[in-house]
């Protein structure tokens, strides 16, 4: 007797039924793999090639259909090239989070130009630096309010004023201090470099001599000890005015970047003792004075020589430890 369901059995009708799909029941799928089956096997490689085959389709065309602000940025190459134009600095903020925290990790490794490294190959970014600073001045006011509030509790009460009073001058103290810290070094360096190039006193151009594009290429692909310095300009794709203001982006980068360890710093400043908070403050500041100067050398050495190139990153270093130590006098 037949079944309006199951149709009428067969010799060949003995594994499968025609209600059940193979396709989308993994019970019958899963039994007949238990059981050795091989025309199943061969059905199911078959089927996973096809998917694969699918997948694989899917995916080489999906990146044309994916909107541009889910796809995964690689700061490279040139910017716009009119500084006028909002889209040439829109380019420096274009940059992804693998990016940030591997530049991040890098202000903390004051023993290899990783940094340098980075920029050689990718182009610098004004978005780290620019949060980086932006953390850095609240956690600098919090913390100052905080080392105020605690030394004011050792002193005797005076009647009519509270002793938890929030500074707010705090807040613009140290936005003041850090952006024109950030902004003011690098765009002195800039003009220096700009008035040795006026006197004849600076290095061949980088980036427009083909001698040394064709060394530059060399070293990259040969991986050798000079492309870290050859590179270290590498991405300045501009002459003139135009490569000045990326040599100062650069550089804002760098310092920004390099800027990190005072986070920690300040955090450590709560220690509630003097000496500490001074060794505290000398620490971060050589360690970040250290990562600065090797992180720059290469860039100087490229663009000058002599007295002139080794004023400059002495002026670097010396620059950020009497920033460190400002730090300490204002708001520790």
């Amino acid at each position: 007797m037949s079944s309006p369901i199951f149709g009428e059995p067969g010799p060949k009708d003995t594994h499968t039924p025609q209600f059940f799909d193979t396709d989308q029941e993994p019970f019958l799928v899963a039994n007949q793999r238990l059981s050795g089956d091989p025309s199943t096997k061969e059905g199911e490689q078959q089927r996973g090639s096809s998917s694969s085959s699918q997948q694989r389709s899917f995916l080489q065309a999906s990146p044309a259909n994916v909107p541009d602000e889910f796809e995964e940025t690689q700061v490279a190459g040139a910017p716009p090239t009119s500084p006028f134009s909002v889209s040439f600095y829109v380019y420096y903020f274009n940059v992804n989070t693998s990016q940030v925290v591997s530049r991040i990790r890098a202000a903390f490794m004051p023993h290899i130009p990783e940094l340098e490294r980075i920029f050689s190959s990718q182009s610098p970014d004004l978005y780290g630096p620019f949060w980086i600073i932006t953390t850095l001045v609240l956690i600098i006011a919090i913390t100052s309010n905080l080392v105020s509030w605690e030394s004011r509790s050792e002193q005797p009460a005076v009647v009519g004023e509270s002793q938890t009073k929030f500074e707010g001058k705090y807040w613009t103290l140290a936005a003041g201090m850090f952006y024109v810290y950030v902004l003011l070094v690098p765009c002195s360096f800039t003009v220096y470099t700009l008035i040795l190039q006026k006197l004849g006193k600076t290095k061949t151009d980088l980036t427009t001599d083909p001698t040394i594009a064709a060394a530059n290429s060399n070293a990259n692909t040969a991986g050798g000890s000079n492309a870290l310095t050859i590179q270290s300009l590498s991405y300045l794709q501009a002459s003139g005015q135009l490569q000045l203001i990326q040599l100062a982006v650069l550089l804002i980068s760098i310092h920004g970047y390099t800027l990190t360890p005072f986070g920690i710093g300040a955090v450590l400043c709560l220690i509630p003792f003097a000496v500490v908070r001074w060794i505290v403050c000398v620490a971060v500041g050589i360690i970040s004075s250290i990562v600065l100067f090797i992180n720059t050398q290469a860039i100087v050495n490229d663009i000058m020589s002599g007295p002139f190139a080794v004023g400059a990153k002495v002026a670097f270093f010396a620059f950020n430890i009497l920033f460190s130590l400002l730090v300490k006098l204002v708001f520790y």
